[in-house]
């Protein structure tokens, strides 16, 4: 829906009304005169979206507030069943553990190795990225870090 205004010059009144995309009439009476006046074209470009345009939060919202729909719940059942056992199957797979390669992502020239000095001067510029947050928010550094455990 979309929200659409009049305008009557005569009784100084403009009013809005909610009609679908394109079927607003052109002319409406004036709720205070009565006569048919014309829309109020300086507000075309006042386009407004009325309720939720995301559907998918919509049904799951509905879903949660009026329950669901036999058929719906039974495929969302079965769905659920049906990933469960995928999961089973799996023997933990997804959740193994992963230990990276360092040497051979450095022999593709996939991680450089920082020399001290870098590693330094990274730490420096983490320290100034940090001191500069928090005057930006008028707190005391050295005061924040006596008082938060570290």
């Amino acid at each position: 829906m979309t929200r659409y205004d009049w305008i009557c010059n005569e009784c100084e009144v403009i009013w809005e009304r909610d009609c679908r995309l394109g079927e607003a009439p052109k002319r409406t009476k004036c709720p205070e005169c009565g006569e048919l006046r014309n829309r109020n074209w300086g507000s075309v470009s006042n386009f407004q979206m009325l309720g939720d345009c995301h559907t998918n939060r919509v049904r799951d919202r509905n879903f949660q507030i009026n329950g669901m729909d036999k058929d719906t719940a039974e495929d969302y059942y079965a769905g659920a069943i049906r990933n469960s056992k995928a999961g089973a199957n799996s023997g933990w797979q997804h959740y193994s553990k992963m230990t990276p390669d360092y040497k051979d992502a450095e022999e593709k020239g996939l991680l450089q190795r920082r020399s001290d000095t870098e590693v330094k001067q990274a730490v420096e510029r983490s320290k100034k990225m940090t001191e500069a947050v928090y005057n930006d928010i008028d707190v005391d550094i050295q005061e924040s870090a006596t008082r938060k455990p570290q």
